[in-house]
C-alpha cells in the first residue's frame, strides 16, 4: 500500500499571476510536501519503516528479478555503515560510473543515509571530458562496471586525484572485493536501530550532483539541495488537469539512461511514495524499449521524444495493444515533433501525452503540457522575461528567461556562477520566450540557439514548426554556425529528415518546405536561410537530444566561407 495517499495527491492549481511590483510571473500554488526540513535519507528511512516490508518497488528488466521494500532497505543500511567503515564522511562525494544495476539504489541511499553526495556518472564521455568533469566533482570512491573498467582505468592512469579513496568494480569476476567491503552483512538488531545523518540545512546542503546534457559543451555539475530534489518528486507528473497522479496501482519507467534527472527523481518516487518501478541498465529504445513495455506494462514513462520513436516504430501499424497500459506519457528533453505526438496517440489509447518543460538545475519539470511547449508554472515557481539588456518585460514580448525556483539552485560546482544569477536570486537559463495573456508561458529556443544575422533574429522553432507541416517531413531543425571567430553573422542551414516510408522525391518535398516558408515567412527571413539539407538521421547526444554543436560543426564544414553568390543559391 502507498504510505499516505495525501503526500503524493496534488491541491489543484490555482492558477498563474503577473507580479507587477516584481515584473515577475508566479505560480499561486504552493510547493507540495514537506521537504524543508528533512534529508533524502531521513525521508528514505521513515518512508521505509511504514510501508508493509514485502511491498515490491523494483522489478529489474535484464535480471528478471524483483526487489521488496525490505531489500532495499536492508541493503542501503547496510551500504551506509559500510561506507562509514571506510572512512567516507558527510560531504563526500561517491560516484555511480555505471548503468542501472541492482545495486544502485542500495547504494545511492547507502550514501545519502551517511550524508555524501550521490553523482550519476555520464559512462559515455570521452576520455578528455571525463577526466575534466571528474576533476570538478571530486570523488571521493567511484563505483564501475566491467564494461567501462578501461575508461576507469585510463582515467586513473593519467590524473592525480587528491580526494579519490577508493574504487570498487561491481560486477565479473573481480567483485568479490566489492561485496565484501561494500556489502558486507551487518546484524539483524542494527536495521532497526539505525538512525540517518540528519541535515543542518536541506535547502542549503548538497545531496546530488547532476550532470548537465552536454548539448552546448562539457557536461557541468549541478548541484541540488535535499529540498530541491524532493520537491521534484513530488511535483514531477504534476499538471494542470490534476491527470492521473500516482497512486498504488502506479508502475513508473524512465526509458532514459541512469544519469538523466529522471532517473534520479523515478528512484526517489518510488522509494519514499511506495511506488513500483522498473529498472533497465541501459537506455530503453528501439526493440528493447519496446519489449520492456510490452512485458512490464508501466502506467507512467518519461522519455526524450527520440527514443520513443524509436520505440513507437517498433509497432506494426494496427498494434493498439504493446502500450495499453500506458496512461501518462511524459516526453522532456526537447519538444515532441507532430509525428512523434500523433503516432503515440494512435499507439497508446488510454495514455495522455504530456511534454515538459524543465530541466536538471531545477530538479524536474517548470511546466507539464499536452499542447504546447510551455504552459501554466508547476508550484512554486516565478519566471522573468529580459530583453538582451536583462531589462524586466510584459506580456506577449520575446526575451530571455530567469527562472526562481521553489528551493534555491546552488548552482554548478567548480566554475564562478556569478553570469548564471540576477541580482534578485533568479537563475538565467538559457531559454528564450513568452507569457502570453493568460499567463500561460510559451519557450520558444534556447537564446545561444536564435538567428541574428544583419539586425534580424530568426528563431528555430517558428520556423521548424512550419516545415513540419509538411507531411513527409518528420524533423526539421534550422541551425546557425558563425562565419568566423570573431563575428555574429552566421551561415544557416535548415535539416530535415524524412518520414519512414515517404515515397516522395526529394526535389519535390525542397519545394514544398520553400512554398510554405515564403508563405509564411517575410522576403528577408526566408533570405537568411541560405541552405535546406534532407539528411539520413539527426546526430544525438548522449542523452537522446538532437545534436545541435554536431549540426552547426556540420554547417560550417560544408558551407563556410559563404557569400553573396551562396545566398543567392537558396533559392529563396
Amino acid at each position: 500500500m502507498l504510505r499516505s495517499e495525501s503526500l503524493i495527491r496534488p491541491q489543484p492549481f490555482l492558477g498563474v499571476e503577473y507580479d507587477v511590483t516584481n515584473r515577475l510571473w508566479k505560480s499561486t500554488t504552493y510547493p507540495y510536501g514537506n521537504v524543508s526540513n528533512r534529508s533524502v535519507g531521513e525521508a528514505f528511512l521513515e518512508s521505509m519503516r511504514s510501508l508493509d516490508p514485502n511491498t515490491i518497488l523494483e522489478y529489474h528488466y535484464d535480471l528478471k528479478k524483483e526487489k521488496s521494500a525490505r531489500d532495499i532497505c536492508q541493503e542501503s543500511i547496510r551500504v551506509a555503515l559500510n561506507l562509514r567503515r571506510l572512512g567516507l564522511e558527510k560531504g563526500d562525494v561517491v560516484v555511480l560510473f555505471t548503468g542501472y544495476t541492482y545495486m544502485t539504489s542500495a547504494l545511492t541511499f547507502g550514501a545519502l543515509l551517511i550524508g555524501a553526495v550521490v553523482n550519476f556518472f555520464e559512462v559515455q564521455l570521452e576520455q578528455e571530458g571525463l577526466i575534466d568533469v571528474m576533476a570538478t566533482i571530486e570523488p571521493s570512491i567511484i563505483f564501475y562496471e566491467e564494461s567501462f573498467r578501461h575508461k576507469i582505468e585510463s582515467y586513473l592512469d593519467q590524473k592525480t586525484r587528491n580526494s579519490l579513496k577508493y574504487t570498487f568494480l561491481v560486477d565479473g569476476a573481480e567483485a568479490d572485493r566489492f561485496r565484501e567491503e561494500v556489502l558486507k552483512a551487518s546484524s539483524e538488531s542494527i536495521y532497526p536501530n539505525f538512525r540517518p545523518m540528519s541535515t543542518i540545512n536541506p535547502q542549503e546542503d548538497v545531496a546530488f550532483i547532476v550532470l548537465t546534457s552536454g548539448s552546448t559543451g562539457t557536461p557541468k555539475a549541478i548541484q541540488l539541495s535535499h529540498a530541491a530534489v524532493l520537491n521534484g518528486m513530488y511535483i514531477w507528473w504534476a499538471n494542470t488537469d490534476n491527470y492521473e497522479q500516482l497512486n498504488s496501482e502506479s508502475v513508473l519507467f524512465s526509458l532514459s539512461p541512469l544519469r538523466w534527472i529522471s532517473q534520479l527523481e523515478l528512484l526517489l518516487q518510488s522509494a519514499i511514495l511506495g511506488v513500483k518501478r522498473i529498472c533497465a541498465n541501459r537506455a530503453a529504445t528501439g526493440s528493447y524499449g519496446l519489449s520492456i513495455l510490452k512485458e512490464t506494462q508501466p502506467t507512467h514513462i518519461f522519455s526524450v521524444p527520440s527514443f520513443f520513436y524509436e520505440v513507437l516504430l517498433e509497432l506494426a501499424d494496427d498494434d493498439r495493444n504493446s502500450l495499453q497500459s500506458l496512461k501518462f506519457i511524459q516526453l522532456g528533453g526537447e519538444y515532441p515533433s507532430k509525428t512523434i505526438s500523433e503516432k503515440a496517440k494512435l499507439h497508446a489509447p488510454n495514455a495522455r501525452l504530456y511534454y515538459s518543460y524543465g530541466m536538471s538545475e531545477v530538479s524536474g519539470s517548470i511546466t507539464n503540457d499536452e499542447h504546447i511547449s510551455g504552459g501554466k508554472l508547476q508550484p512554486g515557481y516565478q519566471v522573468q522575461v529580459l530583453n538582451d539588456n536583462l531589462e524586466p518585460l510584459g506580456c506577449n514580448e520575446y526575451g530571455r528567461l530567469a527562472v526562481g525556483t521553489p528551493y534555491k539552485f546552488l548552482g554548478y560546482k567548480g566554475v564562478e556562477n556569478t553570469e548564471y544569477f540576477l541580482p534578485n536570486g533568479m537563475f538565467l537559463n538559457g531559454d528564450y520566450g513568452y507569457f502570453d495573456r493568460d499567463n500561460i508561458l510559451h519557450l520558444l529556443a534556447r537564446y545561444a540557439d536564435l538567428i541574428r544575422i544583419g539586425g534580424i533574429v530568426l528563431i528555430p522553432k517558428v520556423v521548424e514548426s512550419l516545415v513540419m507541416s509538411v507531411p513527409d517531413i518528420q524533423i526539421a531543425r534550422l541551425v546557425g554556425s558563425a562565419k568566423s571567430d570573431e563575428g555574429t553573422d552566421q551561415a544557416v542551414c535548415l535539416f530535415l529528415t524524412l518520414q519512414t516510408r515517404s515515397m516522395t522525391s526529394s526535389q519535390h518535398i525542397l519545394e514544398s518546405v520553400k512554398r510554405v516558408l515564403r508563405s509564411k515567412l517575410q522576403p528577408y527571413e526566408c533570405n537568411v536561410i541560405h541552405h535546406v539539407e534532407i539528411i539520413e538521421k539527426f546526430p544525438l547526444t548522449t542523452c537522446g537530444k538532437i545534436d545541435r554543436i554536431a549540426l552547426a560543426q556540420l554547417v560550417r564544414r560544408r558551407y563556410l566561407p559563404i557569400d553573396d553568390e551562396v545566398r543567392c543559391k537558396s533559392g529563396f
